[in-house]
């Protein structure tokens, strides 16, 4: 029995992403494994193999949560991969938003600033998700949120963010936070490699504490 394709220019987006995006495998080369992995990993998002294909095929439309997932998997709007428009907003707000991931990158760009450093964006979000100023030294930063599974808080690091400073942010609550820095010898000493990302725990190591931006790191 045919699939019916409810979603046709919904599939037809989703295909253009991956397409324009060189972190995501071919079609034929474990696509919708890595889909699959990606969400559960940066955000605890547990779905099956067959719902990612449902997805690509325009059978079924992920919902809204989901969706914003995907986009940022992608790194495209996700308004555009909603109904293939972006967002009425300017240019430099839509910076913002395509390199923020759950917001925990404009809150660090916010205390950098705060603390008189000097943030900046990239032009195109990836493994870099912030530049900043900070006593004169130039940084780059990778930035994950700590997400919260089987009592432990996990972060997934990029394997290609190898050139910057990574800093797991975890949010605690009544707007309270943690930002610790993830070293790169210790995420290749005790993190386990899954799908182009380091997973690491907090329990993993005695990571050094943020608790400024107005020193060099």
């Amino acid at each position: 029995m045919n699939k019916k394709i409810v979603h046709p220019e919904f599939a037809e987006r989703m295909g253009q992403a991956c397409e324009g995006n060189p972190n995501i495998p071919s079609k034929n080369y474990g696509r919708l494994l890595w889909f699959k992995e990606q969400l559960e990993t940066r955000f605890g998002t547990v779905v099956t193999q067959e719902t990612v294909r449902k997805w690509f095929a325009g059978e079924v439309y992920p919902r809204k949560q989901k969706l914003i997932q995907i986009a940022q998997i992608m790194q495209v709007d996700d308004a555009w991969l909603a109904l293939g428009r972006a967002n009425a907003v300017p240019e430099k707000e839509r910076k913002v938003q395509n390199a923020a991931a759950s917001g925990v990158v404009n809150l660090i760009a916010g205390l950098i600033q705060i603390c008189g450093g000097t943030p900046s964006f990239p032009d195109k979000p990836g493994k870099v998700d912030l530049n900043a100023i900070i006593k004169g030294a130039l940084y780059s930063f990778n930035i994950t949120t700590g997400v919260e599974k089987d009592g432990e808080v996990r972060f997934a690091v990029p394997v290609d963010a190898r050139e910057a400073v990574v800093l797991g942010v975890i949010y605690l609550g009544d707007l309270n936070f943690q930002v610790f820095e993830l070293d790169w010898s210790t995420i290749e000493s005790v993190g386990e490699r899954k799908s182009g990302h380091w997973i690491v725990k907090l329990s993993d190591a005695d990571w050094r504490r943020v608790t400024t931006f107005a020193e060099r790191l």
